[in-house]
């Protein structure tokens, strides 16, 4: 009998971790070279497509044209706008994009509340997501940056695959939703050769490309035993790095637990001190 023991990662993967080399732009990057991009070592380019329900990039077609005659990948993103009805920029983004052919998945890029909390935020997403995937056919990735993923959304979110943004680190922090991601946007200040402006930099996993799993492997240890015949796994141990500004009851209300029941997971004796990067067990 084998029993597989499933560890969580403790940590996001670091940059070094991405398969392909990547920019994206829009508008305000100008005219772009796409041939010196993918003469310079660039695979991948994302291009913004759309905003709201009636914003088109202005040089969507131009990037579009060149970037494939270049011999480029490439994929397009929605600025959401949480104003706007999300079925209506679901239609919107597919309608500009239609009869284009990307090469990695469409991208939902979410960075703004505009005051709406973070379950309706997230369920607009949901929809959008939805949406776009049923109207164009094809697989979607969530675009996000740190410090949004860990205060701006929920948990539903999760099942989508992870396109993160931190800038100047070789390895995105931790979120209570994601624990791997399949693109790193990790500046927006670089230079590009073909490219006059500073620009995104990215690199991208084989997950981001269309017809391609978003899984990454996980470490499994595998023992073996002949006195047993039944099988177990590892229970998941969910954790929550404090941030600054957080205090216990706060947490335990954000998960549904009691102030008494995360002191005694964690062994806290004073329920008034906790400090920031302080991991704490959910369950």
């Amino acid at each position: 009998m084998i029993i597989v023991i499933l560890r969580r990662k403790k940590h996001m993967e670091t940059r070094s971790a991405g398969t392909y080399r990547g920019i994206d732009v829009s508008h305000w990057n100008g005219t772009v070279n796409f041939k010196q991009v993918k003469s310079s070592g660039i695979s991948i380019v994302y291009l913004k497509a759309s905003e709201g329900k009636n914003y088109t990039d202005s040089m969507l077609e131009t990037y579009y044209k060149d970037a494939k005659a270049a011999g480029l990948k490439v994929g397009f993103y929605h600025f959401f706008k949480p104003s706007v009805d999300a079925t209506e920029q679901a239609k919107y983004f597919a309608s500009v994009i239609k009869g284009k052919t990307p090469d990695c998945r469409l991208a939902l890029d979410i960075e703004q509340t505009e005051g709406v909390s973070a379950s309706a935020l997230t369920t607009m997403c949901l929809t959008f997501l939805t949406q776009v995937k049923k109207l164009t056919g094809y697989e979607v990735v969530v675009y996000t940056y740190t410090n949004f993923a860990q205060t701006s959304l929920t948990s539903a979110i999760g099942s989508y695959p992870l396109w993160i943004a931190e800038y100047d680190v070789q390895t995105p922090q931790n979120n209570p939703i994601w624990k791997q991601w399949i693109g790193f946007q990790y500046s927006d200040s670089g230079t590009v050769s073909g490219i006059t402006s500073n620009c995104d930099l990215n690199v991208f996993m084989k997950g981001i490309l269309l017809g391609t799993s978003s899984v990454t492997t996980t470490t499994t240890t595998t023992t073996t035993t002949t006195t047993t015949t039944t099988t177990t796994q590892a229970p998941v141990i969910k954790t929550y790095t404090v941030k600054s500004g957080d205090t216990l009851s706060s947490i335990a209300s954000k998960y549904g637990i009691t102030v008494q029941q995360l002191a005694t997971l964690n062994n806290i004796s004073n329920v008034n001190i906790i400090y920031p990067g302080q991991v704490l067990k959910l369950k």
